[in-house]
This record gives structure tokens, C-alpha cells and sequence, in this order.
């Protein structure tokens, strides 16, 4: 049997623009694919994708509240790290300080739950649905895994979903299946480098027909690093994370490039336009979301043309 595939990254902020480049593919070019990978953002609205709730993800995409998410908020609203994120930082270095001074516990498993019931779920299980894959890293052993949702039950779903949405460095791990686990973007900010090289022992008797990638970001990752450290060294917390991003992103979407290409797989990776006052990481202006989804659709559209999807 050949495969379809559809990866979907994290992106946070950039949750809108990923649902709305998905919608695309899936509704408007009728792309079915029989896997589906997802991580952080990816991972919250792949099963909702598949199961037609369009509405649902929009409005979650669009409605993310921060207070509901953490205990407390890391970011000044602007993307960087808040003066109180700054202090729990400092604190939890400190030797002789005994209390626990971590960002608490993140929850986004109600984005989730609140938009997928356990009958809706077991009805996607015994279904003619396609797999979907959650990318998640174990903490404790360095070591990435894919998990098919149709192997877990409704709660160990919703355990795996959030292992793989929590943000890591500024969260506790998330303890579920009888492991900690992190964000999957660790490893790979689009999983379908991690599926190529994993395809063999997931797979073992099929082929891949073609594979079509979301990214949160544009094809040229041109990033604005922050040259406070200069007067606040602690600001280099912040470029090192965007520098990571940047090697990570771009070394995943270079291999799975030429992973096709040796293979002989249609391929098709799509890039989310930048849009002003949308590259924070965990907070976007309201304002701004219909700009977003309108550009969004365009170039997405504009990106499909020319594929072989087109």
C-alpha cells in the first residue's frame, strides 16, 4: 500500500495559520491522507482536522488563553519572557532557595476535551481513519517517539496530546503512560523528517506515496535577534531558543526535502506568511487575526498552484 501524508508543526501563536493552511489542503484539494503527524500546536488540532470540525479549530487557534494555560504567564505579551518568568528563573538557581520556583504546571488538554468527547474519539479508533502520529520527547532518556492515537485510549490521548503541546524550559514535564514527555518541536519543529527516517518500523510493509508539510514560519527564516544582553545577559535565554529554532527548522526541512527526492515522493512543503505583530510566541493581538487568516489563505493558495497537489 502507498501512503498520503500530512505533517503539521508547532507553531503556538501561529496555530491559526497552520489550521487554516490544513483546512486548505484537506477540504478545498480533497488531500486524504493516511497518516497524519502532529506536534505541540499540530498535535492539539490534527484528530479535530480530521474529523471535519473546521469551526472548532478556528475558534481555538483564535481564542487561546493564556491564563488558562499556565499558573503563571511567561511572556510580557510581546513574546518575550516577562519580568515574573525572569524572577522563578533566578530563584530556581539559587541553592538556598527551598520553594519551587518553576512556571507551574502547563494544561492545554481542554483544547482537547472541550472540542472532542470519548464517543467521538472511539468512534475515530474503530473507524476507517487515517493514523495520527504525536510526536513527543522523553526528558529522562533524550529519546523522541511517535504515538498513534489509535493505539491509546481517550485518556491517554489527551496525556500524549499535552505531553506533546507543553513548551519546554518554561514548564514542569508532563508525567503520563508512565513516562515524562515534552514538546515533540525539541526533536523536529515539523515531524516529517523524524517520520521519514522512523517510516520503516512504523510502517515496515508500505510505501509513501507523497508527503505535504505545514510550517509556522516563511521559507526565508530570517529572525531579528534581541541585542539586549548587551545591558541584561538574561535576554540570551531568548536568542538562544530563536537560534535553536532557526537550526532546528531549517536542518528538518533540508533533510526531508531530499529524503523525497531520493525516493521518488511528491512532495510539498507550505509556508505561513509573516505577519505584523504575529511572531510573538505566545500572544498575538486580537486585531490582527483577520489580517492573518486572509493573507494566509492566499499565500497557501498561491504556494498549492504550481505543486503537484495544483
Amino acid at each position: 500500500m502507498e501512503y498520503k501524508v500530512l505533517n503539521l508543526p508547532g507553531g503556538s501563536t501561529k496555530a491559526l495559520q497552520i489550521a487554516i493552511a490544513a483546512i486548505i489542503v484537506m477540504h478545498k484539494y480533497r488531500y486524504k491522507p493516511d497518516v497524519i503527524t502532529g506536534t505541540s500546536a499540530g498535535a492539539i488540532i490534527a484528530l479535530a482536522l480530521h474529523l471535519g470540525k473546521f469551526d472548532a479549530i478556528m475558534d481555538q487557534a483564535k481564542n487561546v488563553e493564556l491564563d488558562k494555560m499556565f499558573e503563571v504567564i511567561p511572556t510580557d505579551g510581546k513574546g518575550n519572557l516577562s519580568f515574573a518568568a525572569y524572577r522563578r528563573i533566578i530563584c530556581s538557581l539559587l541553592p538556598f532557595v527551598n520553594s519551587i520556583h518553576s512556571l507551574g504546571i502547563q494544561n492545554t488538554r481542554h483544547y482537547f476535551t472541550n472540542n472532542i468527547s470519548e464517543e467521538e474519539y472511539r468512534g475515530y479508533v474503530m473507524g476507517e481513519s487515517p493514523d495520527i502520529q504525536i510526536l513527543i520527547v522523553d526528558p529522562t532518556t533524550k529519546k523522541h517517539k511517535f504515538y498513534n492515537l489509535k493505539d491509546l485510549s481517550y485518556r491517554e490521548a489527551t496525556e500524549v496530546i499535552e505531553m506533546s503541546a507543553h513548551i519546554p524550559v518554561m514548564t514542569e514535564a508532563v508525567n503520563g503512560l508512565g513516562h515524562y514527555g515534552i514538546d515533540g518541536g525539541i526533536a523536529a519543529h515539523n515531524p516529517e523528517w523524524l517520520l521519514y527516517e522512523n517510516w520503516n518500523s512504523l510502517y515496515p510493509n508500505d510505501l509513501m506515496e507523497s508527503s505535504i508539510s505545514i510550517y509556522p514560519r516563511e521559507h526565508d527564516f530570517k529572525l531579528e535577534f534581541s541585542e539586549k544582553w548587551k545591558k541584561n545577559v538574561l535576554n540570551n535565554i531568548d536568542n538562544t531558543i530563536l537560534i535553536q529554532n532557526r537550526y532546528i527548522s531549517l536542518a528538518g526541512q533540508s533533510s526531508a526535502k531530499w529524503y523525497c527526492k531520493a525516493n521518488n515522493i511528491d512532495h510539498l512543503q507550505l509556508f505561513c506568511p509573516q505577519i505584523l505583530d504575529m511572531d510573538s510566541r505566545y500572544d498575538v493581538d486580537d486585531e490582527q487575526l483577520e489580517e492573518a487568516e486572509e493573507i494566509t489563505r492566499i499565500s497557501i493558495e498561491e504556494q498549492i498552484k504550481n505543486s503537484f497537489l495544483g
